[in-house]
């Protein structure tokens, strides 16, 4: 098609989805014109349209100046409301409706293709029968795997180095971009205040979930988890109750990619561990009025349920407080390294359930031996040929984050069987060799769905491997030696 044709898809596309006014139709053709480098676009009727489409006709006229991507953020951007429209009428819908507003919030991401639906579509996703319920197994195609051993030496880096300081700092709405650093000209972020300090919403490109989003510090400052932050995490689910919303562990190995900057995550309140049956109720003396229970899960997780928020901040304190000098040495659990640096902390999740708050406390140890020099309760050496990331807060909700290798890992095994070949010969694959040595192969019909059956079931055995505690009975002695602590 014809670049005067693509402007007048553009235009259609932004109309339709009210992203700008027919007053201003000319304008905006005028502005696409001048970057298209053409004096101008005739109007034409556009009947139909694909818009993913569109644009990449037109990137060939801009392949040498931009990436895909960054084009795709700087062409939408032309057409996108200001940064001040957006947070004028997210707060005002806000005044009335929180779902709403957030809805509106989506739907500007989606349409401004920052979040990107094609791309999405191409992650591989199914679900994983387990006796701890459904758990949500994603091979993710856009995001690449980090080391974390990398992730940890972030946290080290001078925060003047670069511009913007992080992927989460406020300078990067209208970004242009650099190497390794895409650009974000049609980011578009709302202000929140929580608990008295600064804070901004926006949902994430990934969208590991649905309406995956991030709340992150108005400052670039460490992340941290202390009573502020199951504070900043109950009123946000007090404004949002159909959101939850849940921090990454402040420590390396046990955290999330990004320690550097204070932030949060949540979205619908639909991932498996929301549904995880309570194991045991556990007795808190003068907290009566929170029901507080130890959660069917593969890692360590107590949850609180009450209707006072303040209650709920104070009792969650306590335990963190407990925990975080809390240890059982003949199971190798370890308080402090020998330079007194903490192993403890806790990854929060808050939710609503109706009139009650309910606050999630997976409880996570970063202590690292000879034999797991990534971390005891980290993917063991063994499942590193499925994952070898961090298990982050997405993870502990039971949505498994798979490296992109596993797509192509998984039909060289579906070919090899086929042609009746020992895997373990084939050194593209021979790492697989533990946990294929499980799935029924007589099948060919069915193989691929076996093999990712399989891969569930391996990450169930991952989560687990992250687990404080390995037995019911260690979990109860273990939880009433914290309980006491607190009394």
């Amino acid at each position: 098609m014809s670049v005067e044709h693509n402007i007048n898809v553009l235009l259609k596309y932004s109309l339709d989805n009210n992203l700008i006014d027919s007053y201003d139709e000319d304008y905006f053709r005028n502005l696409l014109s001048e970057f298209f480098m053409i004096p101008f676009a005739d109007k034409e009727e556009v009947i139909s349209y694909d818009i993913f489409s569109c644009l990449k006709e037109l990137y060939a006229l801009k392949k040498e100046e931009y990436s895909f991507e960054n084009f795709t953020s700087k062409v939408m951007d032309i057409l996108l409301p200001r940064p001040s429209q957006v947070k004028n009428k997210f707060l005002d819908i806000l005044k009335d409706d929180s779902r709403k507003a957030t809805d509106y919030l989506y739907s500007i991401s989606i349409k401004s293709v920052y979040i990107n639906e094609e791309n999405l579509k191409k992650d591989i996703k199914w679900k994983t029968e387990s006796i701890y319920g459904d758990l949500d197994i994603t091979i993710n195609l856009s995001k690449p795997e980090k080391d974390p051993k990398e992730i940890a030496k972030a946290k080290l880096i001078k925060n003047n180095i670069n511009y913007p300081k992080c992927m989460l700092c406020k300078e990067n709405m209208g970004y242009q971009g650099r190497a390794s650093y895409p650009a974000k000209h049609n980011l578009r972020f709302v202000p929140l205040t929580l608990n008295n300090e600064d804070y901004f919403l926006q949902y994430s490109p990934y969208s590991y979930f649905s309406n995956h989003l991030i709340v992150f510090n108005k400052k670039h400052i460490p992340m941290v988890v202390n009573k502020d932050t199951f504070s900043h995490l109950l009123s946000f689910v007090d404004m949002f109750p159909h959101y939850f919303l849940g921090s990454n562990a402040d420590l390396p190995i046990v955290g999330g990619s990004i320690l550097t900057h204070d932030h949060y995550q949540g979205g619908d309140r639909v991932l498996p561990m929301f549904f995880a049956e309570d194991l045991f109720e556990i007795d808190v003396p003068s907290f009566e009025d929170i029901k507080v229970t130890y959660l069917k899960w593969p890692l360590s997780v107590i949850r609180l349920k009450g209707k006072n928020k303040e209650r709920m901040i104070s009792l969650a304190e306590k335990i963190l407080d407990s925990f975080i000098s809390f240890e059982d040495k003949e199971n190798n659990i370890f308080a402090f390294d020998e330079n007194g640096n903490r192993h403890n902390t806790i990854t929060p999740i808050a939710s609503k359930d109706k009139d009650m708050f309910v606050l999630d406390l997976a409880l996570r140890n970063n202590y690292t031996d000879e034999d797991h020099p990534l971390g005891l309760y980290h993917p063991h050496e063994e499942y590193w040929c499925i994952k070898k990331e961090n298990i982050g807060l997405i993870e502990v909700l039971g949505v498994a984050i798979l490296p992109r290798r596993l797509k192509d890992s998984l039909q060289w095994i579906i070919e090899d069987i086929k042609q009746h070949k020992d895997i373990s010969s084939d050194e593209r694959v021979s790492m697989h060799c533990s946990w294929v040595k499980n799935v029924n192969t007589s099948d060919l019909s069915s193989l691929e769905d076996n093999l990712k059956t399989e891969i569930g079931h391996t990450y169930v055995k991952i989560l687990e491997c992250c687990a404080i505690f390995k037995s019911e009975k260690q979990a109860r002695e273990s939880v009433l030696k914290i309980i006491n602590n607190i009394r």
